[in-house]
């Protein structure tokens, strides 16, 4: 039975004039969403974490200090004596290191501490700190879920289609695609009701949860002949991961809140339904069946029949649960999220496949969430990261930080507004809708029964973000992360006129999801961006290999002694000829720009910006030369070869590899493993002065180092690039 939540007397609900009529509806009464507050909970009282090094890893006795604490170093011993420690876990084993912007990303130094009474966590972690072999060490922060309250109820997804055109033209994109199996949604929350009907399939539910299918990701490999064996199959260290994970452990009562009977505080396990309902919310906003006669619509979420189905062929809602509820004192039952748990979760999508992750909840740079993200991202992932709730520009630390491929989403209403609620600021990514948001919900007080609510927050703003990024991913898996970014962000609807107080602050505009889907070609594929240092001056090359609506070009460049950057405006299209674009061209071209104002003693570094005909500016870069005394302007350079790093790196499977003649040369280019075995010979023949570049695709090759060598004549010069999938 579906009954939604909070709509009288009701029978029959239409969602979308192209989907089936809702079910009947029986519910008769009125069921509030309670409001979350906003912001930071406080730390774990008795726990913390710390990072060690690779020696000190070395010499632990890592069984010791799982069962007690004590792990045969001294220093870390006497510590952990001193304030009765208890454990000390080591948290991921079995991790890969991972290269992040040029950084080694290692999370296997990480150890979780646990102590018999409560302790200063901060207080503590300044001790550990000064521990040598400790590298780092951070408290665990809880932060609430993005939700606010909501007692305004509407009779269709406004979000998904409107008349006056404020929504995401969900039905127009679904002309062309509607999500792909591909494609997998890490939806980091409360857990996901998973055996909803709209999310698992028409033979899910709660008395069959193992019945689920839909939409839901289910990792086949622990289902031996159908059901979980007790095994680790397939080898993830995670026993019975059929559907996800729940990370969520030792949850106790304490600050005026306390449990709720019927919530999951408990071991971690393969069930990572939801009690709170939020999580099961996000979810449907991502990858709830469409055209399934039943519940609600997302826009990633495939194409039925009409009828109720086993299986669909939306994207994949892969169910992580990191969150859960308490009963506050203040404020009746709230949301929680620890950013240890989140940090687990981001290791395990990663890992097992995710490319989008949806994160509803506040945050702080504790419990190993910093490295974790590093390690998602370096993974090739997307974050989205709900903007937060309380009408103010001042970020939280996922929002704070500043990687390319974590997307801030602030929220707007039914009038392309900035909703009341939403936080705003130059941080916000991208916009998208979050008020009376309708979608799968979960209710614990019935809970054999599957629900649809409304409900309002930057937390239904994330997910439908998230699921339009995963549309657009759906109709090319091969895009990389950064390509489908740029494809959202060049496709948002631009609300800045209707927003002037807060113009600048909402991010490239509202999501849309049509635009994308009638050409979702990049304006400006770029083959190679360099530069050289000739006759006291910095020489910048850039070559296209395609060109969709492109004005032109804008260089910025940044000029310091140190390792700082202040990037500002040194030549435009609009003021200099030879940066104008080809507008609409397939061949390509080749620019050229020469910044002669240089000096001796700085570091010099380039952003590259193509300007579309909507204004839009999409970075390229940076690209940097150092004249800073000591800095090594080699012979590469003086000889007047180049060999330009690779573009993008990492990549996946494609890349560019670009060099510069100085005079016609016989060319040998060529890729070697880490082994030293040649993979490829991808140029073997003479060829003329100037900038040349080839594109290499490595479909077949497994992650890892590679390096490729330029011979040309008696210069020879290699350099690393990174295959990452």
């Amino acid at each position: 039975m579906l009954i939604r939540l909070g709509h009288l007397n009701v029978s029959l609900l239409s969602i979308l004039a192209v989907l089936q009529i809702f079910s009947p509806l029986s519910a008769q009464q009125k069921v509030q969403v309670k409001m979350n507050p906003s912001g930071f909970l406080g730390y774990v009282p008795d726990q913390i974490v710390i990072e060690l090094d690779h020696p000190t890893l070395q010499m632990m006795d890592l069984h010791s200090a799982r069962q007690s604490g004590f792990c045969g170093i001294e220093l870390l011993d006497l510590l952990g004596d001193q304030f009765n420690i208890t454990s000390m876990i080591q948290r991921f084993p079995d991790a890969q290191p991972k290269i992040y912007k040029d950084r080694l990303i290692n999370l296997r130094g990480w150890f979780k501490l646990s102590f018999e009474q409560a302790i200063d966590p901060e207080g503590l972690c300044e001790q550990y700190i000064r521990i040598p072999g400790v590298i780092d060490a951070q408290p665990i922060g809880i932060h609430f879920m993005d939700i606010i309250p909501n007692d305004r109820f509407f009779s269709d997804q406004w979000h998904l289609q409107q008349s006056s055109d404020v929504d995401i033209d969900a039905p127009e994109a679904w002309d062309f695609y509607t999500g792909n199996p591909a494609i997998i949604v890490g939806i980091l929350d409360t857990g996901v009701r998973y055996y909803h009907k709209d999310l698992g399939g028409a033979t899910a539910s709660y008395s069959t949860p193992l019945n689920s299918r839909g939409n839901m990701w289910i990792n086949n490999t622990e289902l031996v002949g159908g059901i979980p064996n007790g095994n680790d199959d397939d080898g993830n260290s995670y026993i019975d991961d059929w559907i996800g994970w729940d990370f969520v452990t030792g949850i106790s009562s304490g600050g005026g809140y306390t449990k709720i009977n019927g919530e999951d505080y408990d071991a971690p396990d393969n069930d990572p339904s939801d009690f709170n309902g939020h999580g099961t919310h996000c979810a449907g906003n991502v990858g709830a069946i469409n055209n399934n006669g039943y519940a609600s619509a997302a826009v990633a979420g495939g194409w039925g029949d009409g009828t109720l189905q086993i299986n669909a062929d939306g994207v994949r809602i892969m169910a992580l649960r990191i969150g859960y509820s308490m009963r506050s004192s203040l404020y009746g039952e709230v949301g929680l999220v620890r950013m240890d748990f989140a940090a687990e979760a981001l290791y395990y999508a990663a890992n097992n496949g995710a490319r989008i992750v949806s994160c509803s909840w506040g945050s702080s740079g504790t419990g190993i969430l910093p490295a974790a993200i590093d390690y998602f991202l370096a993974s090739g992932g997307l974050i989205f990261k709900s903007a937060g709730n309380s009408n103010v520009s001042t970020p939280d630390y996922i929002c704070g930080r500043t990687d390319d491929n974590i997307i801030s989403v602030a929220a707007t209403d039914t009038f392309d507004l900035k909703a009341d609620f939403s936080n705003y600021g130059t941080w916000v990514d991208i916009s998208a809708p979050g008020t009376n948001i309708l979608s799968s919900y979960h209710l614990h007080s019935d809970p054999q029964n599957d629900y649809v609510a409304e409900i309002s927050g930057t937390s239904m703003a994330a997910p439908i973000a998230a699921g339009t990024a995963a549309l657009i991913w759906s109709t090319n898996p091969n895009l990389t992360a950064a390509e489908v970014r740029t494809i959202l962000f060049n496709n948002a609807d631009d609300i800045d006129l209707l927003n002037p107080a807060y113009s600048g602050r909402l991010g490239a505009g509202r999501v849309n999801a049509h635009g994308p889907l009638l050409d979702p070609s990049l304006p400006v594929e770029l083959a190679s961006f360099t530069a050289r240092y000739d006759s006291d001056a910095i020489h910048l090359a850039w070559r296209t290999f395609s060109e969709i609506n492109n004005l032109g070009f804008e260089i910025t460049r940044s000029q310091s002694q140190d390792e700082s950057e202040n990037y500002k405006l040194i030549a435009s299209y609009l003021y200099h000829p030879v940066l104008q674009g080809s507008g609409n061209s397939n061949t390509g071209r080749e620019y050229f720009f020469i910044d002669m104002d240089v000096s001796a003693g700085y570091l010099y570094s380039y952003l590259l910006y193509d300007v579309d005909m909507n204004g839009v500016r999409t970075a390229h870069g940076p690209v940097s030369i150092d004249l800073r005394e000591g800095s090594a302007l080699n012979g590469e350079i003086s000889s007047g070869f180049t060999l330009n790093q690779n573009y993008p790196n990492p990549f996946n499977p494609k890349t560019v590899i670009s060099w510069h003649l100085a005079t016609d040369s016989p060319v040998k280019l060529s890729v070697y493993n880490m082994l030293g075995e040649k993979v490829a010979t991808l140029v073997n023949k003479k060829q003329n002065t100037g900038l040349h570049s080839v594109r290499w695709d490595a479909p077949y090759l497994p992650s890892g180092i590679y390096y490729y060598s330029l011979e040309v004549g008696n210069f020879v010069e290699t350099k690393k690039m990174i295959l990452m999938r």
